[in-house]
């Protein structure tokens, strides 16, 4: 009996140290695919713009998911520090292009 009550208050102790764990995790930003046409009309948005030779990813932690065909390069653009980290999620959708640049 008192093995199964120490078993019992191990458990809830182990339980409870989980808690703050959960509480301060952070939550995992939900990403909004961004869709474009790389054969499309040259366009400016906030994500990203379409000039008459290349295709701008403008937008780090941003899924991008491309259709068409072009011969246009893509390229992706971020701030001015080197250093900074940032990542682009691409998801082709039957793309066929000339050049991919960086």
């Amino acid at each position: 009996m008192k093995k199964r009550i120490l078993s019992l208050l191990m458990t809830l102790c182990v339980a409870v140290c989980f808690v703050p764990t959960l509480a301060f995790a952070d939550e995992t930003p939900t990403q909004t695919v961004v869709k474009i046409d790389v054969g499309g009309e040259p366009t400016k948005t906030d994500d990203y713009e379409i000039t008459s030779s290349m295709i701008k990813i403008l937008k780090p932690d941003q899924v991008y998911e491309l259709t068409g065909t072009t011969n246009k390069e893509i390229r992706f653009w971020g701030s001015a520090d080197l250093n900074a980290r940032k990542n682009f999620y691409l998801k082709l959708d039957n793309v066929t292009t000339g050049a991919i640049g960086a």
